[in-house]
């Protein structure tokens, strides 16, 4: 595990030294789940980071519910690595240039992660977007054929039943209890 972490350690230094406002999923107080240093061979890929303040009550629950159903310490990544708001997202996704040339650099550095984190690495994406890009590259033995609600919609539009019953779907995929759609 250590050697995993390690060269975690070093994958988030050389994307910061590439992208000055990046983010990465820390760890909270009194949670197992480490965040970006997370070694399962499970990794929850969101969109992009935003620009909230690391833990929100959403991200709490997040953790939370991701340990309640058994991710005791899954990876969580970002597919694109720069801290944006919805707004400056759309604008960005927009310069199709910019755009590519950002998920084609966002998709080595995931290819990277499941490399540290071993071959048969699970993706979950989280949200829909991030679901459309991803089923573009990985097919659903490796990609959840699905995509998990974001935790911070659940948290927004009170839908956390809603986000942990997806969540369950999730955990059944895994334990190879649910057949891909």
């Amino acid at each position: 595990m250590k050697d995993k972490i390690d060269a975690l350690v070093a994958l988030k230094k050389e994307i910061k030294n590439e992208i000055s406002n990046s983010f990465f999923f820390g760890e909270i107080e009194r949670r197992s789940c480490k965040g970006w240093f997370g070694t399962d061979p499970i990794i929850f890929v969101s969109l992009n980071p935003s620009t909230s303040t690391f833990p929100t009550e959403a991200d709490k629950f997040y953790y939370y519910t991701l340990e309640e159903f058994g991710f005791a310490n899954p990876h969580l990544s970002d597919l694109f690595k720069d801290i944006m708001t919805g707004k400056e997202f759309d604008a960005f996704e927009n310069d199709s240039l910019k755009f590519h040339e950002a998920f084609e650099k966002g998709l080595r550095w995931l290819h990277r992660e499941i490399e540290i984190l071993g071959g048969n690495t699970k993706l979950i994406a989280v949200g829909g977007k991030t679901f459309d890009l991803l089923k573009k590259v990985f097919d659903n033995k490796q990609l959840y054929p699905d995509f998990l609600r974001h935790y911070s919609w659940a948290c927004r539009w009170n839908k956390k039943d809603q986000f942990r019953e997806s969540l369950m779907d999730v955990k059944r995929w895994i334990d190879g209890t649910k057949k891909a759609i």
